[in-house]
């Protein structure tokens, strides 16, 4: 097999990557699931887009050409480092923090100059918060110069070029990693309720939140008569929706983490419903498992399973998590909340900022698209279903 050859092209443009976990979920049709993690590393898709002119050009096309079915070690510029100064011939090591970049230790990596297919291909042999250290270099590379982790990928679609002008090109590319990607330390530092991770990050609101309460009936129709419709499951399956930006390697890095800790569909978590769900009407009395809030229903609709879990967010950015244990009148407009757990201490309901709801989840689907706006801001949309079976 012929040895990779270095895609050192885009390193501008827009770029986004797809992860696709392995999830086998087996549901009974009454609700309760279960699921098995089918791998421990997602498959990476690495898409980007750009534009050459001129030799770079010439050069991107004689490329394609010639290698356009085989391997390419494609650099990761999202995790790039920037070459503070110069390396001579022989160096071993670029500075820089390093810790929350994917790097990997026995992995490679691609100095990538501003000359068309100006670049070297280099061994990690680690990588860490003061910088990575490579493989002797064997040419020298100035100050300006990327280092970017190279993943050995294919193309997962053969890229079209369009011709701007005789002389330039604009295109897109899409490369599947054929080797396995890194391997991110899950977040473990997450709170909990009920033995479960809890997720805190805050939407953006780019894109409005989304919750559905979906139902899975059962349809019998001979075409005779009427339909019958029966709902096994007896209660819905909450959808949710969000999206989140993560600003700086430490969020950035952050997300990765959580997206680790998730696997796809394999993990469950409580998720807020980011909705003033429930409005206090009086305080709460240090020691008391009660709640008032104005009627919404409640006492008639009852205590139901994913709509009985509280996320009570306080002023002073205290959060509390309680569960629904009764709710009964307590008078004109007043419905009262029994909680599992008492207050901690007194608070003014002038100092309660919102009530929600928290649904046990999964998410609905094995795959996240990134879409980096720089090296470190990247947004996601993420797609969230109830699990029926939450007495977690």
């Amino acid at each position: 097999m012929a040895d990779p050859v270095p895609f050192a092209f885009t390193t501008g443009g827009d770029r986004s990557e797809q992860w696709e976990w392995l999830t086998d979920v087996m549901q009974a049709a009454t609700g309760p699931e279960q699921t098995r993690r089918l791998r421990g590393v997602p498959r990476v898709t690495l898409s980007c887009s750009g534009q050459e002119t001129g030799i770079a050009r010439q050069w991107l096309e004689t490329s394609l050409h010639a290698y356009g079915s085989g391997d390419w070690w494609v650099p990761v510029v999202t995790d790039a480092l920037l070459v503070s100064s110069d390396l001579s011939i022989g160096s071993t090591s670029v500075a820089g923090d390093a810790s929350m970049l994917r790097f990997e230790a026995g992995g490679h990596a691609l100095l990538i100059g501003t000359q068309p297919g100006a670049c070297e291909l280099v061994s990690v042999t680690a990588a860490d918060g003061t910088g990575v250290t490579i493989s002797a270099t064997t040419q020298a590379w100035p100050a300006g110069t990327l280092l970017a982790p190279a993943w050995r990928s294919t193309f997962a679609r053969t890229p079209a070029l369009e011709r701007f002008t005789g002389d330039a090109v604009t295109y897109s590319v899409e490369f599947l990693a054929s080797a396995g990607t890194p391997s991110i330390a899950a977040a473990d530092d997450l709170p909990t309720y009920r033995g479960f991770p809890v997720l805190e990050m805050i939407s953006d609101w780019s894109s409005a939140p989304t919750w559905a309460a979906l139902r899975d009936p059962q349809v019998v129709d001979y075409g005779i008569a009427a339909p019958t419709r029966s709902d096994l499951v007896g209660q819905p399956r909450a959808e949710f929706g969000i999206g989140y930006t993560a600003v700086g390697r430490a969020e950035v890095w952050a997300l990765f983490r959580l997206l680790f800790a998730l696997a796809g569909r394999a993990n469950p978590v409580w998720v807020q419903s980011r909705g003033h769900d429930l409005t206090a009407c009086a305080g709460l009395a240090a020691s008391s498992t009660t709640m008032d809030v104005t009627a919404c229903g409640l006492v008639a609709a009852g205590v139901q399973p994913q709509r009985r879990d509280l996320r009570i967010e306080l002023l002073d950015g205290t959060v509390l998590y309680r569960r629904v244990v009764s709710v009964a009148p307590a008078g004109a407009g007043v419905e009262r909340l029994t909680l599992d757990t008492a207050w901690p201490s007194t608070v003014a309901v002038g100092d309660i900022v919102r009530v929600c709801y928290m649904t046990f989840c999964r998410q609905s689907s094995d795959v996240n698209r990134l879409d980096w706006w720089t090296r470190d801001v990247v947004s996601i949309q993420i797609g969230f279903v109830g699990v029926a079976d939450d007495d977690a």
